[in-house]
């Protein structure tokens, strides 16, 4: 998680900074909130483990058949719009701009709730697949399948013409993988690696034409390079612009809602006016990237979320901490506090109620699992 962040610092190097703030207090903060957020993750420290305990096993197999249910439905439901979007003549910056602008390539119904909603355990998922394939006698094809239900938040994604699928769940698999290394055979690893690799290669035949014809703008290859190393850096640069811009005293004017909105907003207002808001306030784009932490300093006071950041990484520290013997309740935790910081390179991305009630329901799964005090 780190080295992502330093590789998108890095490429900040690549930006032209004629209007970019940068400051050693803007630095400081973002660094250290950032450890904050990464630091119960480091004190997991997967390397001890020796035991990931379940009791119920009977429950993670219906969970788990549940799971795999609802990804088949998902690639039914979201089946024809994916071939029309790989298949249109438009571009794929067509279709994307056609959609912000309101056109909805998919039925919006009961059905579509629920598979959306599903959607959003995809890192449990993997999870699940992991501890049935090394734990349990599933037959290879169940947790083939389990694997398969995993993916159905990209071509989830993926109706909306968005690449983030891709990345997120490649993202999840590799920080599910490390946490089950101790308890993979070499051959077993190389299989798992084998198959990523595979899995990767089918991602990047959407990924690539997806990338290239949103910045290929003018047609020029160099171009597309670039766009996407000034993608990959601008989020330490606007983060900055941010931290000195953004007015804490006006702050009140917004609301915590609006990154947990599952407790409802405080006034109705639409994207474009509070774009507007944002712009005539600070004078600053309100949808720009900026990591996670940006995301939370457009609502909450750097100081409120210095405050709630030390008391997170202090709480959760304290519950996720590995004598070597965990349950699985405890995995399933640490995998969604490392969704905030892993997911959250680009910007917080949680901020929506079907992510609220997945949070929730990652909680309810934690509890469930979790087996005795001292593990």
């Amino acid at each position: 998680m780190i080295l992502l962040y330093i590789i998108s610092m890095l490429s900040g190097f690549f930006l032209k900074i004629d209007h970019n703030k940068y400051g050693i207090g803007a630095s400081l903060y973002f660094f250290f909130t950032i450890m904050l957020f990464i630091f119960p993750i480091i004190k997991f420290n997967s390397t001890k483990l020796k035991e990931i305990v379940l009791l119920k096993r009977n429950l993670f197999n219906i969970i788990s058949y549940a799971f795999i249910i609802l990804g088949v439905f998902t690639y039914i439901f979201f089946f024809k719009t994916a071939f029309f979007i790989l298949t249109s003549s438009q571009s794929f910056l067509a279709l994307r701009s056609n959609m912000v602008g309101g056109e909805v390539y998919f039925f919006v119904n009961i059905f579509y709730y629920i598979v959306t909603l599903y959607c959003q355990f995809y890192p449990i998922v993997i999870v699940f697949y992991f501890y049935s394939k090394i734990f349990m006698d599933n037959s290879k094809f169940f947790n083939r399948l389990l694997l398969f239900a995993s993916t159905g938040y990209i071509i989830n994604v993926l109706s909306g013409v968005g690449r983030d699928g891709f990345v997120l769940w490649s993202m999840s698999y590799i920080f599910a993988f490390i946490i089950f290394n101790n308890f993979m055979t070499e051959e077993m690893k190389k299989h798992e690696k084998r198959k990523l690799k595979y899995l990767i290669i089918i991602f990047l035949l959407i990924f690539i034409p997806i990338t290239v014809s949103r910045f290929s703008l003018d047609g020029n290859r160099y171009s597309v390079i670039f766009s996407i190393i000034d993608y990959l850096g601008q989020q330490f640069s606007n983060f900055s612009q941010l931290y000195y811009s953004v007015s804490e005293s006006l702050l009140s004017e917004t609301s915590l809602k609006e990154i947990f909105p599952i407790f409802g907003k405080t006034e109705e207002i639409g994207n474009i006016d509070r774009y507007k808001y944002f712009l005539n306030l600070f004078d600053i784009d309100l949808y720009i990237f900026s990591t996670f932490i940006g995301s939370f300093i457009k609502y909450v006071s750097k100081s409120g979320l210095l405050f709630v950041s030390l008391l997170y990484s202090f709480i959760f520290s304290f519950i996720v901490k590995n004598k070597g013997y965990v349950s699985l309740g405890k995995v399933i935790l640490i995998t969604l506090l490392a969704q905030i910081p892993l997911h959250g390179l680009f910007y917080y991305n949680m901020a929506y109620i079907v992510c609220n009630f997945y949070m929730i329901g990652v909680l309810i799964l934690s509890i469930i699992f979790w087996r005795a005090k001292n593990i």
